[in-house]
């Protein structure tokens, strides 16, 4: 279910800007049923065993089986033995990671450099269910879902970067930090490291300057680390939950990326909140962003985040 009432603002309003869906913020909720997600990630997996990674003994494997199982429960009607078989819990993990993969693979799968096939290897690392994980491996499935929106509108990636992400948009570099926030305690530590890794990258960029930079902050963990599902009567009531989630970590922690002295070709910060949820019936995967513009920046380096913003907009 897509919708999009506003238009991304025009260029000329305050430099503290919101690219909108409900006038603060994009939502795009994928509802998608679990034979269809099934057949889906049957050609996530294809793609994988085409690139060589071998996945029948990680988490990967795992998910592919509760979508089978889950696939057939929705076909029948009856999802009790589906429950008493593998839980609640771990169905509702492994359809929420299942659909993050789907969107790597959306993005990414005409791309076979060995790099992006070394991350692909790490992202499968790490334990089955989200909550329990210590590795690396979902920071990179982080990087590589970011990567998947620019690529898939035929920007190129440079996967051997020492920057989380490195795009070349139509002429101008532009690097990519990306943080998976998980503690509160953290926050401001985090936000500081993905800003100054940024202003590293600058400094060896050549020619000097014409570098540009965006800091990713991901707050699903820092919310909702157990996936538990977000509820909502309809997607209206849902989307205010979702929403005021956005608005209080925006609300609490924004000082830490606008009253610092923030190197002027970082041009924006963008916010994403991943969750489960359950609305009329149905389980989705309900995601929000907030795309803020930094302080002070020109009107160039306005126009350019103007037109890097839609590539995180819903597909229509």
């Amino acid at each position: 279910m897509y919708r999009w009432k506003y238009p991304i603002p025009p260029q000329g309003c305050p430099a503290y800007t919101l690219i909108t869906q409900r006038a603060t913020n994009v939502r795009r909720v994928q509802r998608l049923p679990y034979a269809e997600a099934r057949a889906t990630f049957d050609d996530v997996c294809n793609w994988l065993t085409d690139l060589g990674i071998q996945y029948h003994n990680t988490r990967l494997h795992k998910y592919k089986t509760l979508l089978i199982d889950l696939a057939n429960a929705e076909a029948r009607g009856d999802y009790a033995h589906f429950e008493n078989k593998s839980g609640t819990a771990r169905g509702i993990n492994g359809a929420f990671e299942a659909q993050e993969l789907i969107r790597i693979h959306e993005g990414l799968r005409h791309e076979k450099h060995p790099q992006l096939v070394e991350r692909l290897r790490r992202i499968l690392q790490g334990h089955e269910l989200f909550a329990s994980d210590k590795s690396s491996g979902r920071d990179l499935s982080l990087e590589l879902s970011v990567a998947a929106r620019f690529a898939k509108h035929g920007h190129v990636i440079d996967f051997g970067h020492i920057a989380d992400l490195s795009v070349m948009f139509h002429d101008t570099s532009v690097f990519v930090e990306c943080k998976r926030l998980k503690s509160k305690n953290k926050v401001k530590v985090r936000i500081k490291d993905g800003l100054d890794q940024l202003h590293q990258r600058y400094r060896v960029y050549e020619p000097q300057g014409e570098a540009r930079g965006l800091l990713v902050l991901s707050i699903g963990a820092l919310f909702n680390g157990d996936l538990t599902l977000f509820e909502g009567s309809d997607a209206r009531q849902l989307g205010r939950k979702v929403t005021g989630a956005v608005r209080d970590f925006v609300s609490k922690y924004r000082r830490y990326w606008e009253h610092v002295a923030t190197d002027k070709r970082t041009i924006g910060v963008i916010i994403i909140f991943d969750t489960p949820a359950h609305t009329g019936g149905t389980l989705s995967t309900c995601q929000e962003l907030d795309i803020h513009f930094q302080i002070d920046i020109t009107q160039e380096d306005s126009a350019l985040l103007h037109r890097i913003a839609p590539l995180f907009a819903p597909d229509f």
